[in-house]
């Protein structure tokens, strides 16, 4: 080989390789403007518009609820003019108290953008996931298609013999009409995904492919790795608790505006002209005495929201830590039932059986057809379970926590890389 000759392989290696690694690029980019789509949506944008509002208002509550100035004449004489001013002060336990649960009422809005974010963000991921199995389920039931078609063919050509069955050319029918129903539905279901991606990726081809999602592999890596101990609050979690604070806040402030206070200073000032200023000059208060009475009600239905809110955050902790638990159990049974069929596949290897009866004519045509149906199903059935381990693996994500952690990942890449 000249050197000529060697520069132009090199070249020829370097732009296949520049072109696939661009086309993975692109895909992994798809992916990620699907997932990035969820900050978009409509829901999230109104829990986002609804937290900034909550966090950019002044909810504070001013050392005087109100100042009241009054004026009286006496004897219709202008000169004669009799002055009050009163001021109505807030009492320091209530202005906290109000502080303090409008700080819960912030707070809990910011917990529920975030639950929401993880939600559209669940949805996305579904999306993805849905697409490329369905894709690749519709690859292969076409190959059991065209499978069955020649099973049938076969079939046909052996009536005359003694040996056939008509049982077994109905059931070949059957098969077929069923595979072709069955190929109908996810065409129907793949064009369905396909219009939802296209209104995220506008005038863009979908490149999604299988290979680009995380392995079962590095799901089980990470599962194993995991740290049992350290637990993540949920963001359903934080909005739960942040509405138990909250009717907590709202009972004291409530408790506080009932309490034995500072009603009310005055000073009062009437014009007598014989009269000294201290005669005409008077300083008055009042106090706030609370009585049992709708304010009581009030905070008795209060109490009641406490508790319930508190039952509700309980149950879901409780719920969202089972159904972690049961997730991790599947997850783990399902990824060992792939191991062992790959192997199985890799083993049994029906294929290279398939290739050899081939070259040799040492087989049925029945015995192909059976090697190849063989072949296929398993090949469908490890697709199946790999479908169930991504969702479930999503399933997991999603009680666990992470997917609602900041900074936000794209859990579908195996390097787990930030969504910028």
């Amino acid at each position: 080989m000249t050197m000529k000759q060697s520069l132009n392989y090199t070249i020829l290696a370097a732009v296949l390789i520049l072109t696939s690694f661009g086309s993975f690029a692109q895909s992994n980019s798809d992916i990620s403007k699907v997932l990035k789509s969820a900050f978009k949506e409509n829901n999230v944008k109104f829990k986002s518009e609804k937290s900034y509002q909550l966090s950019s208002l002044d909810y504070s509550v001013p050392l005087l609820e109100k100042v009241e100035v009054r004026s009286e004449t006496n004897d219709f004489d202008l000169r004669q003019q009799d002055l009050t001013v009163r001021v109505s002060p807030n009492n320091s336990s209530s202005r906290k108290a109000h502080r303090l649960y409008h700080e819960s009422v912030e707070y809990m809005a910011e917990m529920e953008l975030n639950t929401e974010i993880m939600k559209a963000l669940f949805s996305k991921y579904i999306l993805i996931k849905e697409y490329v199995f369905a894709k690749e389920k519709l690859d292969v039931q076409k190959k059991k298609n065209m499978v069955a078609k020649d099973k049938l063919k076969l079939l046909k050509r052996m009536i005359s013999l003694t040996s056939f069955d008509i049982v077994d050319l109905i059931e070949a029918e059957d098969e077929l009409y069923e595979l072709q129903r069955e190929i109908q539905d996810t065409e129907n279901s793949l064009a369905q995904l396909t219009f939802e991606l296209n209104k995220i990726l506008v005038g863009q081809e979908i490149t999604l492919e299988v290979e680009e999602l995380i392995s079962v592999q590095r799901i089980k890596e990470l599962i194993l790795s995991e740290n049992k101990t350290k637990r993540i609050s949920h963001p359903e979690e934080e909005v739960l608790s942040a509405r138990h604070y909250n009717a907590m806040m709202e009972h004291d402030w409530e408790k506080s505006k009932n309490k034995f206070s500072l009603g009310f200073l005055q000073a009062s000032y009437g014009y007598k002209p014989d009269e000294p200023f201290r005669n005409t000059f008077s300083l008055g208060f009042g106090f706030d005495i609370p009585t049992k009475g709708s304010s009581g009600l009030e905070l008795n239905e209060i109490k009641v929201d406490i508790i319930d809110a508190q039952n509700e955050y309980q149950n879901r902790v409780e719920e969202l830590e089972l159904s972690k638990q049961n997730n991790r159990a599947r997850l783990l049974s399902l990824i060992r039932m792939y191991e062992l069929l790959s192997l199985q596949i890799e083993e049994g290897n029906a294929e290279h059986a398939l290739q050899e009866y081939s070259k040799h004519g040492v087989a049925t045509p029945q015995a192909l057809i059976r090697l190849k149906e063989l072949s296929i199903n398993n090949e469908f059935l490890l697709i199946e379970i790999w479908s169930d381990i991504l969702k479930i693996y999503l399933d997991y994500i999603y009680v666990t926590g992470d997917m609602g952690r900041k900074p936000y990942q794209n859990f579908l890449d195996t390097q787990l890389t930030f969504l910028h």
